[in-house]
């Protein structure tokens, strides 16, 4: 494997060490040779606990790989260029058995297909249609402009959703230090009382000896990681997760949510496809695999369906059941029918659906941080009652 520990000695006497992406010993040696330092040894590293290969470093590799190919560059060229300039070990290695697939007389987009976890179906798609219509550049530099709308949108989506999010791990704390650090100081105080002291008070007092004691905390990792496992194992039962989904697209808050996001991921991937020179059919059936809701999944799969047998799109979008598609994504999608561009319509709809999408995820997010101040302040007051209620009682009598 072409990753290197290796240690090495500099023109000062000074012996060095790392780690490193090179093709071969030979190529390490040149790497660090011309760093003005002198191989002394080396051995291959594991590549097990590297971070994975994210979406940005994807976009990242259509983007340079775009550019190159504008420049003139061959296929082969700009991937070994891109091989040794990447900053992403595991990236480096992928891309060096991409190259040298191309390099045995494979076409691109097979190379590409080998590593489905990375690069999708749509991706190996519109890289064909650049292969087939000399447009390769172009069509990679739509899956490059592709999936920064799609990081944007999401990190929109997580901005807005991390504010309970906080809220929520702050009261947390603050339960936990009124629990674990104050209500242990008043125990003394307590065991001092003649008199019986609240159901209250005396449950503070167990879950605060409870919390601070070390069985207490293994037993809580132990039920997180039974909940974990469980959760995981019932996840992967076809049936729990249909209906998971079912409740998911049917909650009153969630499903505008749910409902836009997955219109704008499937929108996205239909403007990618139908822009790269992919027609409608495969293009719908293809689009419709970026949804990851079964219940949803199923709703787009008769839009595919419904256009293979003659309708147009915006007649298949109507009879989407479930209304998940809005008058406004019928128009503006029948406009661009009607006047040959329906790509550029696809991707207003799309805009229109995140534009949504986030509107709504702000809604909840100004309504739910109120509500988990409000029930932050009655945690606060309970507590509060429940440690000064017995020195009330105190109080009493000693008068």
């Amino acid at each position: 494997m072409p990753y290197y520990q290796w240690k090495s000695v500099g023109l000062s006497g000074r012996m060095k060490a790392g780690k490193i992406f090179a093709q071969s010993a030979e190529g390490l040696d040149q790497i660090l040779f011309n760093r003005d330092l002198a191989l002394v040894s080396c051995k291959e590293a594991s590549i097990k606990f590297l971070p994975p290969i994210s979406k940005e470093t994807i976009k990242q590799f259509f983007e340079r790989l775009a550019t190159l190919l504008r420049a003139g560059v061959l296929v082969h060229g700009a991937l070994a260029i891109l091989r040794d300039s990447m900053g992403h070990v595991r990236m480096q290695i992928l891309i060096d058995d991409i190259a040298q697939r191309v390099q045995r007389g494979s076409p691109l987009h097979i190379a590409l297909a080998e590593y489905p976890n990375i690069f999708d179906e749509r991706m190996v798609q519109m890289v064909y249609i650049g292969q087939e219509t000399g447009s390769l550049a172009i069509t990679v530099q739509a899956i490059a402009n592709h999936l920064d709308t799609v990081l944007g949108f999401r990190a929109k989506v997580k901005s807005a959703a991390m504010v309970p999010l906080i809220s929520f791990l702050f009261f947390l704390a603050i339960i936990a230090v009124i629990v674990i650090g104050i209500i242990p100081t008043f125990a003394t105080v307590f065991a001092s009382i003649n008199q019986p002291l609240p159901a209250v008070t005396r449950s503070l007092l167990v879950i605060s000896d409870f919390l601070r004691s070390w069985y207490g905390i293994v037993i809580l990792g132990l039920i997180g990681l039974i909940i974990f496992a469980l959760i995981r194992w019932l996840f992967q039962r076809p049936k729990v997760r249909r209906t998971y989904d079912q409740i998911v697209i049917h909650a009153p808050f969630l499903r505008n949510i749910m409902y836009n996001t997955h219109r704008a991921w499937f929108l996205d991937s239909l403007v990618l496809l139908v822009h790269g020179g992919m027609p409608l059919v495969p293009a719908l059936f293809i689009a419709q695999r970026s949804c990851s809701n079964s219940v949803l999944y199923e709703y787009l799969s008769t839009i595919g369906t419904t256009v293979a047998l003659g309708s147009p799109l915006s007649v298949a979008l109507q009879r989407c059941p479930g209304n998940f598609f809005s008058p406004e994504d019928f128009a503006i999608v029948a406009v661009g029918e009607n006047i040959g561009q329906l790509a550029p319509a696809l991707a207003q709809a799309s805009q229109l659906s995140r534009n949504r999408a986030t509107r709504s995820i702000l809604i909840i997010t100004m309504v739910i941080q109120p509500l988990l101040l409000i029930i932050l302040g009655l945690m606060i007051t309970l507590l509060i009652l429940a440690v000064y209620s017995p020195m009330f009682t105190l109080s009493w009598a000693i008068s």
